[in-house]
């Protein structure tokens, strides 16, 4: 393991990847027993009794607890209960309570004060700064159940969902120290301790990007209301009674939120109970970094689409065809970009193999900066451009090497300059079986080889089954199509995988002339890459004079570089349209009955590939 950023990750990472998988409910559980004047009173009536915490006390009762940031007011105004009535209710929690004057109080008042204007006009934007302020600060000092004042190093999931290391044995809290000359306060709902300080809020990935302006642009698009989904649940609520409108008012309304970039890119980021490394574009960085992915998006004004295999025809053309105005071809070339690059910054140990420890932050980071490649959270694999050095899509402008920021569910990498390159990542490899979509004077079966494998024929790529098509009369020209993926924008290498006739022992005995004299087939064909304009299609790139060997199995490049301008990749739902592969055999290239030359072309794969420069691509 390269050592350069041992010493950044010493002592692990924040504890997160030693409590993965734990839940609220695995918490410690203990009854209270009570015996003393303490152990009658609730937590919130301890804290009240106590002056040394009448500033927690204030923040507390000017609070108000809500379950999540959607907890949104009823429209009806009804109150929300505050903190204190929380911790005054019968339950069983457990406060970590910081004295007066180890935080600034006016500032948290303050803070709390704009937060209730804000509810006059913004009654969505207030919630969600409540329940940040109160997440950040009171849930991290609060936890369910009641934790003993007994034992050492105990993990302790909080209200907000942070864990935090509880030493006991030693009165440490978060590695606070308690409160000189304090002990446990036994309460009717649970164990109040005392601190001389603060414990502070870990930021998550996602906290991290909501929170500092270096991020604003990507945070900007991740909120949105387009990706950041938020909706009202009847059900899950609670009815009151109807307004003079006859409209339901909801005594407690509950609302769900999901976001489709995080989902698409299976990166909770969120959440504390997984280990992500994120590559994310600061604002000097971001406009850069969609603007490549943007190239990959480039439409036309029109597509023919829907193939009918029936009509041997586009299902919808001319007329009927797709047709995009400039600004609806920005619009979605925008947001396809934004949906790959925002699905494809995150990376988690478990994509990593064996021999990376999730515990081990140093072997992680060591892992995605080295490795000839490291696959995303939705599983696309980003190569390691620089083959034996660090992969430059984690380092910064002139490739310095980028600090990462830690976070308490990974560490995250500001980079000032997107070095991800589409030919290494973006564009991907493909193998496709051919599907055939328009001959001339041809005939096509799926062929097994099976007991009728010619094992003088060298076969590498392990052939089980190939297309064969075969020309039906001589003396004529021979042609069909095949049909390509969506390709985005971009470079390609396009190869064949091609069989000999000879590999299938029956269809070797075929090669003879008109008068019974074997001959050995020789391949030659020409290839054309054609668009969805019309059936026949139009011209996007042409290669002529292509050849295969007739003892073994071979990859035969096609197109060494083919430039396709534009994408058929992420166009609306419902709609598909891709550009397709024309062979060609003239009666020149098959020769005729008497002196024969090849009479089919038999194709195991077709493989798509990123062109690279600097690559062989095999």
């Amino acid at each position: 393991m390269n050592n350069s950023y041992k010493n950044w990750f010493k002592g692990g990472l924040l504890g997160v990847v030693a409590v993965m998988g734990m839940a609220a409910c695995t918490d410690d559980h203990y009854d209270i027993v009570v015996t003393g004047e303490t152990e009658t009173k609730t937590l919130w009536e301890n804290i009240q009794a106590n002056e040394s915490l009448s500033d927690f006390a204030t923040v507390l009762s000017e609070t108000s607890f809500l379950k999540n940031d959607m907890d949104y007011p009823t429209e009806a105004g009804a109150a929300k209960m505050s903190y204190a009535e929380y911790l005054n209710a019968p339950q069983s929690l457990t406060v970590w309570a910081p004295v007066n004057g180890s935080f600034d109080l006016e500032a948290k008042l303050a803070e709390l004060a704009e937060i209730k204007a804000l509810y006059a006009t913004d009654r969505k934007a207030a919630t969600k700064a409540e329940y940040t302020f109160a997440s950040q600060f009171l849930g991290q000092h609060i936890a369910r159940f009641n934790h003993e004042s007994q034992g050492a190093d105990k993990q302790v999931r909080m209200l907000n969902a942070k864990y935090v290391i509880y030493d006991a044995a030693a009165k440490t809290f978060d590695g606070v120290a308690f409160a000189e000359g304090t002990s446990a306060v036994p309460s009717s709902n649970g164990t109040l301790h005392i601190l001389s300080a603060p414990s502070i809020y870990a930021y998550n990935i996602f906290d991290y990007l909501a929170s500092n302006p270096e991020f604003s642009k990507v945070y900007s698009v991740l909120s949105s209301p387009e990706f950041d989904i938020t909706s009202f649940a009847p059900g899950a609520s609670t009815e009151g009674a109807m307004n003079n409108d006859g409209k339901m008012e909801y005594v407690d309304s509950v609302y769900t939120n999901y976001n489709t970039l995080l989902n698409e890119a299976g990166a909770q980021i969120k959440n504390e109970d997984s280990v992500y490394v994120a590559v994310i574009p600061t604002d000097a960085a971001y406009d850069e970094a969609l603007a490549k992915v943007k190239k990959l998006f480039k439409y036309k004004s029109s597509y023919n689409y829907n193939w009918s295999n029936v009509n041997n025809d586009w299902g919808f053309s001319g007329n009927e065809a797709l047709k995009f105005t400039e600004e609806q071809i920005d619009s979605l070339a925008t947001l396809n970009a934004q949906k790959l690059l925002f699905s494809t910054m995150y990376f988690t140990p478990s994509t990593m193999g064996e021999s990376v420890s999730p515990t081990d932050s140093a072997s992680i980071i060591d892992y995605c900066l080295y490795n000839d490649s490291v696959n995303t959270t939705n599983f696309k694999t980003i190569y390691n451009k620089n083959q034996g050095g660090k992969n430059p899509i984690f380092l910064g402008e002139n490739e310095e090497d980028v600090t990462p920021i830690k976070a308490s569910n990974g560490y995250l990498f500001p980079v000032n300059r997107y070095n991800i390159d589409p030919a290494y990542s973006y564009i991907e490899r493909r193998e496709i079986s051919p599907a055939i979509l328009l001959t001339t004077n041809a005939y096509y079966e799926n062929v097994s080889l099976g007991e009728f494998r010619n094992d003088s024929i060298v076969d590498r790529f392990e052939v089980k089954n190939f297309m064969r098509v075969e020309v039906q009369s001589t003396g004529k020209n021979m042609d069909f199509t095949i049909n390509l993926p969506a390709l985005r924008s971009g470079s390609y290498k396009i190869s064949a995988v091609l069989v000999p006739t000879a590999y299938h022992t029956l269809y070797e005995e075929g090669l003879v002339n008109n008068k019974g004299v074997p001959y050995v087939e020789a391949l030659t064909f020409d290839v054309t890459m054609v668009d969805d304009a019309t059936k026949a299609g139009t011209n996007i790139g042409q290669a002529k004079g292509i050849t295969a060997p007739s003892d073994r199995v071979e990859k035969v490049v096609l197109f060494d570089k083919l430039d396709l301008e534009y994408s058929y990749d992420g166009l609306p739902s419902g709609i598909s349209s891709f550009p397709r592969l024309k062979f060609a055999m003239s009666s020149r290239q098959t020769g005729s009955a008497s002196a024969p030359k090849c009479m089919a072309i038999n194709i195991y794969k077709i493989v798509i590939e990123p062109y690279r420069q600097d690559s062989t691509n095999e």
